[in-house]
């Protein structure tokens, strides 16, 4: 091999492995200080698209939960309504019972009159003050579209019936039980129909939970960085490039075993 001083190959070997070796100990320090495996997409591009699309889905389901607890809340105010409403109309129901009874005056009976006549006022304002968000729950929810999941169609609608104007028998007591049976009647089924949508978005949320759990397990798998691995990787890479940079120094003292032939 010849001996030559203009150009020294071992010393260019050298520089390319230490140049090598510093982009591999880079790499390992970046994963380990942002704690991902792809930083840039030149890490892996099939990759990053990949953990993205799983970070979209992840981040829809999450603000699925918060829809759909805000459903949940608006149902709550309407079975709380419900049953306030149920209570009144029993309490009519009662009144009823004691004014068509032939022990009491009529100076008694108004009495009940005047009650029966300011439960039946209460009845319709009560149904009015059940709001959410500003929202009237009955009348302004009839068919409400709930986000329950992160794509389009992952919805749950729900349907409250109206009962802005609801009111017992026109509010005159005498009319009978029958007008107050029916509102009763009325109030239980509509209380059956939000239990079962308050039950339905539970089980939605419990879902949603469960897909967003899931999609930030693929996420981490594509994204983030293995500490073992890239710990011994940055190990690795400073062991050789010290090695590199002796090396380096050796090769670099090469071209002096030419003057050895001018002597």
């Amino acid at each position: 091999m010849p001996v030559t001083v203009n150009t020294n190959v071992f010393s260019l070997n050298a520089q390319r492995g230490i140049a090598r070796t510093q982009g591999n100990l880079q790499t390992a320090m970046q994963r380990l200080s942002s704690g991902l495996r792809i930083n840039q997409a030149k890490d892996d591009a099939a990759g990053l698209a990949v953990g993205m699309l799983q970070d979209a889905q992840a981040r829809g389901f999450a603000v699925a939960q918060r829809t759909i607890g805000d459903g949940m809340s608006a149902l709550q105010v309407a079975d709380n309504s419900l049953r306030t409403m149920d209570g009144i109309v029993q309490r009519m129901r009662e009144l009823e019972v004691q004014y068509t009874s032939g022990t009491y005056s009529t100076t008694q009976q108004g009495m009940m009159s005047v009650e029966f006549g300011q439960l039946n006022t209460e009845l319709a304002a009560a149904a009015g003050r059940a709001k959410f968000n500003g929202l009237s729950v009955f009348g302004g929810m009839t068919s409400v579209t709930i986000q329950a999941g992160a794509n389009d169609g992952d919805v749950v609608t729900v349907v409250v019936n109206d009962f802005s104007a609801f009111s017992a028998g026109g509010g005159a007591i005498g009319g009978g039980l029958s007008a107050l049976d029916t509102n009763l009647q009325s109030i239980a089924t509509e209380l059956a129909n939000i239990g079962a949508y308050q039950s339905r978005l539970e089980k939605a949320m419990d879902s949603a939970m469960s897909m967003e759990e899931a999609q930030r397990a693929s996420y981490g798998r594509v994204m983030d960085a293995d500490f073992a691995r890239e710990t011994m990787n940055m190990t690795s890479a400073q062991v050789i490039q010290q090695a590199g940079i002796s090396a380096l120094g050796q090769a670099n003292t090469i071209p002096q075993l030419a003057l050895g032939l001018l002597g």
